[in-house]
């Protein structure tokens, strides 16, 4: 390989590096929802934890809440003073499922120079004083593109990353009966066991469909920069309750 070539790749791999460092990472999430369509209510609500494990005052829980608030109020649900006056009870769960080994395969182009350069010639005359040999170098304007392609294979790991929205009606509850208003389920798999990370994706997605009846699972292919997300990790302190 000359040098050109050599130059040419190292660009494209520093291009392709600066493209992969600067762009945002993308999800694929599925949500579900379900809902009453008798429920004639208000859409106050107190929040509560769906894990037997986990406390609303644990330090988890109150930053995912965060995120949850700010997606309720969205939809048009206010965060009420005391259960008393809640028309809803919110449970919420969350987690990460079990690591599921997955293979991959694909084809990837090799670039390379594939035509002009730098060329070496010779050529000879004769003549009745005998013959000459004359030697040179001719430049043309070097062309690059894909001169073959490489097969990569491998296996990694993936995480299914869930939230659970249950939403009861507070007095048929506080009376012992369990009356479900509507729920929402959001999942997504991926390379990163990372809740902390996901989490506000998750709640963007779901927000859309908070109280209403999807019909059918909804798959969103979303961006962690998209405006909704970046709008659900911005909750303002008086979200953090």
């Amino acid at each position: 390989m000359n040098k050109n070539s050599k130059c040419f790749m190292a660009a494209t791999l520093a291009l392709l590096v600066g493209i992969m460092l600067s762009g945002c990472v993308s999800y694929r999430v599925a949500v579900n929802g379900f809902s009453d369509p008798k429920y004639a209510g208000g859409h106050s609500y107190w929040l509560l934890s769906g894990k037997d494990d986990v406390t609303v005052n644990d330090l988890e829980f109150r930053e995912y809440a965060a995120y949850l608030r700010r997606g309720l109020a969205q939809a048009g649900y206010s965060e009420s003073a005391t259960p008393d006056q809640a028309d809803l009870a919110i449970f919420v769960s969350y987690g990460i499922g079990d690591a599921k080994e997955q293979s991959y395969s694909y084809s990837m182009p090799i670039y390379g120079q594939t035509g002009g350069g730098t060329y070496n010639f010779s050529g000879t005359t004769y003549s009745d004083y005998g013959t000459a040999t004359t030697y040179g170098t001719a430049t043309q304007t070097p062309q690059y593109g894909v001169v073959g392609s490489e097969q990569v294979s491998g296996s990694t790991l993936t995480y299914l990353r869930f939230l659970s929205v249950d939403v009861f009606d507070m007095k048929a509850l506080q009376n012992e009966k369990k009356k479900t208003v509507w729920r929402t389920d959001v999942m997504s798999r991926g390379r990163s066991d990372d809740l902390r990370t996901v989490f506000p994706v998750l709640v963007a997605v779901a927000t859309p469909h908070f109280g209403k009846n999807t019909k059918k699972q909804i798959v969103v292919v979303i961006n962690e920069g998209d405006k909704q997300v970046q709008q659900i990790k911005t909750a303002t302190d008086n979200s953090q309750k």
